[in-house]
């Protein structure tokens, strides 16, 4: 198991995560299958390495040498923290430690930037999701009202 950073190189790699969890957990996620499948290389290339000219960064887990889950983070331009995103694990790799592995990952990249929080959405059905985000450290922000959409923050020591 072994979790490591995605380069530009490594866009075919996630663009077939991206667009297993497309179809396999839709609701988790911004845009849907049928938008990205059109994507053509160069888009996902540059998807992979900057947002807005904004650094990002997306790390893979590897389970027995294949692809297990994905998790991204950066600074979007309506943030002043990093962000969490598209974070994902497949089904059969849930519960072998790929989550914690990448949040810890996406973690470190934003200390790297000498950012002093992290932040994400989760929607608030996937209770999964949240145990995962608490147990790596992650608090729920009180939203009023209250949305289909949970904020979690985590503060780097």
């Amino acid at each position: 198991m072994v979790v490591r950073s995605l380069v530009g190189d490594d866009w075919a790699l996630w663009r077939n995560l991206r667009l297993e969890a497309l179809l396999a957990d839709p609701e988790a996620f911004g845009s849907t299958h049928a938008r990205e499948v059109q994507f053509d290389e160069a888009t996902w290339r540059q998807r992979l390495t900057n947002y807005q000219d904004r650094p990002i960064r997306f790390f893979a887990d590897e389970v027995n040498g294949q692809a297990a889950g994905m998790a991204g983070i950066g600074f979007f331009a309506s943030e002043t923290v990093p962000m969490l995103v598209s974070m994902w694990v497949r089904p059969s790799a849930r519960r072998l430690g790929c989550g914690r592995r990448l949040v810890d990952a996406t973690i470190g990249w934003a200390g790297e930037q000498n950012a002093t929080e992290v932040m994400l959405w989760v929607i608030r059905e996937n209770l999964d999701a949240i145990h995962l985000y608490r147990s790596c450290g992650f608090a729920a922000v009180a939203s009023d009202p209250p949305t289909e959409l949970l904020e979690m923050r985590f503060l780097l020591p």
